[in-house]
């Protein structure tokens, strides 16, 4: 695991290209502390910081073949990379170390590009081949890893991370308001572009390819389903299956792997299955003091459920209390790392890897099993009625619906793109089944957000985080399954709790979903009320003139008075005055 970085000129010899990368890398060191590299030529340079997890001594980036015509930087895990040795070796190639990360350049040698094929994990890696003079940049099929890029129609520069690009001072910091717009409609940023205007990202599945003639990106994967008719007992059977050699195939590191676990059906069922294969299995647990909540928000605080399974599997497990104190300490070391604010509530995401990061450098998470089981019943209610579209992308308007976002917002807006992109990702899926639409759109939007988050939040601290999940072989056989075998008699996952009564006790498999959030509502309506005033009232963030100064007031008014429950639009709200400071601004750098 690591952070990637690099320039590349299409035809001009760059002009400090190894001080230039170095100061990319610089911008990433909490990725990967433990080593350093690049690779520089006249119109190229490539960076890497490691976080050394396999071949801990041997594994230094950049990795190139026996002639050094191919150099890569690489950020990730591919957990097939030993089966891939075996037959590279076998084919005569000279593997220098144990590393997953040098199967790429020998696999090139073989396959070309089309070696992404093959690798099972996640990674985003850099591969500059110096007799074609061509630079490639790769994704995996889910996002799981970052690439974001910025290209002038002269030269290229690429990173893990944003902070990268703004390192080489070839990006400035200015709001793109196209994303903008997607945010406060969606809460989520569902295009491929970023935050920050000029930038980015490599879309999941995809390739983008670089030579003298420019830029082009191709697909290699789509999550598409292809459900085809199984019994009920032999999709139980090959879920089991599939997902028990998934968890064990993430299980490979030279380092100590330990687990997240919530005491619901997806951690529970990851460490569960984890613990069977190592001696030893470390797990996590992080709870919110829910005294002031009432309602649903009451029951937030799954530690005692985490404790009882922890015992059950015999983990050593650690606990973390979060209580309402902690957002305003947190949040301008959250945004800065995460850059843009995809998504829910994520600060305790950040403290908890930060916890579990004081004992691990590995940890694993329960990202993707919602999304391709099931798992949001609410979400399926629309499917097979009048409108179907309509009303799906109309429950997708998380914070702002298209009228309120026209009366909130003082810049000019595209108002037509949130709807324009929620239609070009449901075209792709035109033809399947309205819960099948639904599945393939949460996985290209939501989950990919929550990737997002994922990583950069795990990453801040040093943290390598995998998703079983997302398994090519679990995954591959669940796009298979009809929808109905998934959610029969539509009961949330019911094919996947199915397949857990080997691993889990019944209460955890009939457990209600209960999500990983604080209780915002509560918190934003008393103890955190005065600092959401003062932050998004301040002389700053009304100047900035995005929103007009009334329509925040009476946001924060029908919160706190309880006329509405707008804790999402508010958080948004926050991180995008901290995205303005740190960024813009300059405040909170480091």
């Amino acid at each position: 695991m690591c952070g990637i970085c690099g320039v590349a000129s299409l035809h001009e010899p760059l002009s400090d290209g190894q001080g230039e990368v170095a100061a990319m890398v610089a911008a990433i060191n909490h990725r990967g502390p433990d080593s350093r590299g690049w690779h520089v030529e006249k119109r190229v340079a490539l960076g890497a910081a490691r976080l050394a997890i396999i071949d801990l001594h041997g594994g230094d980036q950049p990795i190139y073949n026996e002639d050094r015509t191919l150099a890569c930087v690489y950020n990730g895990e591919v957990y097939n990379y030993r089966e891939l040795r075996r037959e590279l070796l076998a084919r005569g190639h000279d593997l220098r170390s144990e590393t997953d990360s040098e199967t790429i350049v020998h696999l090139f040698e073989e396959d070309g590009i089309d070696l992404v094929r093959r690798l099972n994990g996640m990674f985003g890696f850099a591969l500059w081949d110096s007799r074609r003079e061509t630079l490639w940049l790769a994704r995996d099929r889910y996002g799981i890893k970052p690439i974001y890029y910025h290209f002038d129609g002269g030269t290229l520069s690429f990173g893990s991370e944003v902070k990268c690009l703004l390192a080489t001072g070839r990006v400035r910091p200015e709001l793109d308001l196209g994303a903008f717009t997607e945010l406060f409609t969606f809460q989520n940023i569902l295009s491929d572009t970023s935050l920050f205007k000029g930038v980015e990202m490599v879309p999941p599945g995809h390739v983008l390819r670089l030579d003298r003639d420019g830029i082009e990106l191709i697909r290699y994967w789509d999550a598409l389903p292809e459900p085809s008719p199984v019994s009920r007992d032999e999709a139980v059977a090959g879920v089991r299956e599939r997902f028990e050699e998934g968890v064990q195939a993430q299980l490979v590191s030279d380092v100590e792997v330990a687990s997240y676990l919530s005491g619901g059906l997806d951690t529970g069922a990851i460490a569960a299955a984890a613990a069977r294969g190592l001696d030893r299995l470390t797990t996590f647990a992080t709870g919110f003091d829910v005294s002031g909540a009432t309602g649903r928000e009451a029951g937030f605080d799954e530690r005692s459920d985490a404790a009882e399974l922890a015992g059950q599997i015999g983990s050593h497990h650690h606990e973390l209390l979060l209580d309402h104190h902690d957002l305003d300490m947190v949040l301008p070391r959250l945004v800065r790392h995460l850059e843009e604010p995809r998504m829910s509530f994520s600060y305790p995401n950040y403290l908890t890897a930060g916890f579990a990061s004081r004992w691990v450098k590995v940890v694993l998470s329960g990202a993707g099993g919602d999304e391709f089981f099931g798992g949001y019943p609410w979400r399926y209610e629309f499917a097979g009625r009048p409108g179907f579209e309509d009303a799906y992308f109309d429950y997708w308007e998380r914070l702002m619906p298209r009228g309120e976002l026209a009366k909130a917002v003082s810049a000019d807006i595209d108002l037509e793109r949130p709807r324009s992109v929620y239609d070009g990702i449901m075209g792709r899926a035109e033809g399947l089944s309205d819960i099948d639409r639904t599945l393939y759109f949460e996985s290209k939007t939501f989950l990919h957000g929550l990737l997002i988050v994922e990583d950069k939040l795990s990453m801040a601290h040093s943290l390598e985080s995998r998703v079983p999940f997302l398994d090519n072989g679990l995954v591959d056989y669940v796009l298979t399954l009809p929808a109905e075998v998934k959610l029969h008699s539509g009961r949330s996952k019911d094919l996947f709790r199915r397949a857990m009564t080997v691993l889990l006790p019944e209460e955890v498999i009939s457990r209600k979903k209960t999500g990983f959030t604080p209780p915002q509502e509560a918190w934003f309506r008393g103890e955190q009320a005065g600092y959401v005033e003062r932050t998004l009232l301040s002389e700053a963030a009304c100047d900035r003139g995005l929103f007009r100064v009334d329509f925040v007031r009476d946001v924060l008014a029908d919160h706190r008075e309880g006329r509405a429950d707008r804790r999402l639009l508010l958080w948004t709200m926050l991180c995008l005055e901290w995205w303005h400071r740190i960024f813009v601004d300059g405040e909170h750098t480091t």
